[in-house]
C-alpha cells in the first residue's frame, strides 16, 4: 500500500472531520515528473471526498529546480 492510499483510507472515514482539522493541504508537481499520474489520481480522490486542497501542475520534472520554486510559493502559506 502506498502512503497516499493509507492517507485516503483514513480520510474516507470522516472527510468532514478531516476538513475541520486541515489548515493547509498543498500539492504541486511538474508535468514531466514520473509521479504525475499518481498525483493526479490522489488529487482526484481528494476532490471526490470534498477534501479542501490546492493542486497545481507546472512545467518541469522531479528535480530540485522545480521544488525550489514550490518552496518559495509554499512557505509563505505556512505563515498566514
Amino acid at each position: 500500500m502506498w502512503g497516499d492510499d493509507l492517507a485516503l483510507a483514513k480520510l474516507r472515514i470522516d472527510p468532514s472531520a478531516a476538513n475541520q482539522k486541515l489548515q493547509l493541504l498543498w500539492i504541486a508537481i511538474g508535468k514531466d515528473d514520473f509521479l504525475l499520474t499518481r498525483n493526479r489520481e490522489f488529487a482526484k480522490a481528494l476532490e471526490d471526498l470534498k477534501i479542501r486542497h490546492t493542486y497545481q501542475e507546472t512545467a518541469g520534472k522531479h528535480a530540485w529546480g522545480v521544488w525550489r520554486g514550490y518552496l518559495a510559493e509554499f512557505l509563505p502559506l505556512l505563515f498566514r
